[in-house]
């Protein structure tokens, strides 16, 4: 379920850095084809760059070692109303489901401006002038837009002297395929629709299709004074939430400065040069270890696993005894109480990302393992004594042989934890420690 999220991410990070040199050194100019590929080059750039980076990431490795941290499967007994505190995980889990609530409501939102559209023209009269579609609707408030190959547009407007303005302007948006450009960004949103720069280069291309199709009305005669009056005549006029071209969108004060502003130096190679700096600033901040070990966390999150957040009436506060020198898995004695208090799990003694970020790159997936195809979760059990030292180790649950030795042998480089505490109080625990062997499907 965090697939996509962590993907997301990586995405949006890298769309950032990118939107950076294009705000600073090409928004500006007045060269509206170069920036509009650029803008769409940013978010292809983004998504690409994503893919590459994901597959170097250890959650997505031909060797998958997928970890999770805690006590989702406790053998401990003997306290009872102890909640099992495991914040990293339910932090994630809140994390994918509040990321597809917003997809699902950007998702629904452009899905109902959809609806009204079609409800608009299935209202409406058609006619067709020179070639155009155009759809002539009674409401008067809304303002002229285009939709795929059609030209929306008021009665009052289509009965006017300005009709034929309007349709200049709408078919440049027709002729330069705007709709295809406003599809792609939708989608975009929808993936990172968190990430305001993903609103931001929407709305960067909206601007630049009223500034190409302003220009084409211009190319074709008319009056320019004429037309920014009526830009202005317009300007209020009521819109839909929806990325279509109106022909009221954006800024009218800054496309009429764009209309009278004259051409400016060609400068575009310059401003290609400037671009992989920061592209490659991006994927060096990806790459830095709390991002990919924060991503991989999320890629590992599962919404239907219910284990790691569950509530655990009791656990075993155990003591070590040693029975066999000569046995590599010592037997528990435990002493059982009851008693209400509040538990706190041992942890390991730098933080559960460091412990993440050990196992990410100590693990190893057997080779006899992989050529059997063999994968699963098994659980290390660590006793610990009441100053966090780690007496002794067992496997809890059991996958296949070179797994487990594979855990085993990892597991036995950890030293040290912080110890349980029980009412504030050090003692003696068992640690669980799941390690998920998964193999891709390649």
């Amino acid at each position: 379920m965090g697939y996509i999220l962590s993907y997301s991410l990586i995405s949006s990070v890298v769309l950032l850095f990118c939107y950076l040199p294009y705000r600073w050194f090409m928004g500006n100019r007045k060269q509206y084809g170069f920036n509009r590929l650029i803008i769409l080059t940013i978010y292809g750039l983004s998504v690409i760059s994503a893919f590459l980076l994901f597959s170097d990431f250890p959650a997505s490795e031909k060797i998958n070692n997928i970890v999770s941290i805690g006590v989702p499967h406790s053998q401990l007994r003997g306290y009872d109303n102890i909640h099992v505190d495991d914040g990293g995980d339910l932090f994630g889990k809140i994390l994918v489901i509040a990321y597809y609530i917003g997809l699902s409501g950007v998702l629904l939102s452009y899905l109902w401006g959809s609806v009204r559209i079609l409800f608009i023209i299935r209202r409406s009269q058609r006619s067709n002038e020179h070639g155009n579609n155009i759809v002539i609707s009674d409401n008067d408030k809304v303002a002229p837009f285009s939709w795929g190959n059609l030209i929306i547009m008021s009665k009052r407007l289509y009965e006017s002297d300005n009709r034929s303005v309007v349709i200049a302007h709408e078919s440049a948006h027709i002729r330069k395929l705007h709709w295809v450009d406003l599809l792609f960004s939708q989608i975009m949103i929808c993936f990172m629709w968190y990430n305001p720069v993903a609103w931001m280069l929407r709305d960067c291309l909206k601007e630049i299709h009223e500034f190409q199709a302003d220009e084409s009305v211009l190319m074709e005669g008319v009056d320019p004074r004429r037309y920014q009056l009526f830009l202005v005549s317009y300007a209020f006029s009521s819109q839909f939430n929806l990325p279509v071209d109106f022909l009221n969108a954006g800024s009218i004060r800054k496309r009429i400065y764009m209309m009278n502003k004259g051409n400016t130096a060609d400068k575009r190679c310059i401003a290609v040069v400037v671009l992989f700096p920061f592209l490659s600033i991006g994927l060096l901040a990806c790459n830095l270890p709390p991002v990919r070990i924060f991503v991989d966390q999320i890629q590992a999150v599962n919404i239907s696993d219910r284990s790691s957040n569950e509530y655990i009436s009791s656990k075993t506060i155990v003591k070590q005894e040693n029975n066999d020198a000569d046995q590599s898995v010592e037997k528990i004695a435990v002493e059982s109480e009851q008693i209400d208090g509040i538990f706190e799990e041992a942890e390991y003694y730098e933080g559960k990302m460091a412990l993440m970020k050990f196992l990410m790159n100590n693990v190893k997936y057997p080779k006899e393992a992989e050529q059997h195809r063999m994968e699963g979760k098994v659980v290390v059990s660590f006793q610990l004594s009441d100053k966090g030292e780690v007496m002794s180790m067992r496997i809890a649950e059991s996958v296949d042989k070179y797994l487990d030795e594979e855990a085993l042998r990892v597991c036995g480089k950890i030293s040290k934890f912080k110890p349980a505490l029980l009412n504030g109080v050090p003692v003696s625990s068992t640690y669980n420690l799941p390690i998920t062997f998964k193999l891709s499907p390649n």
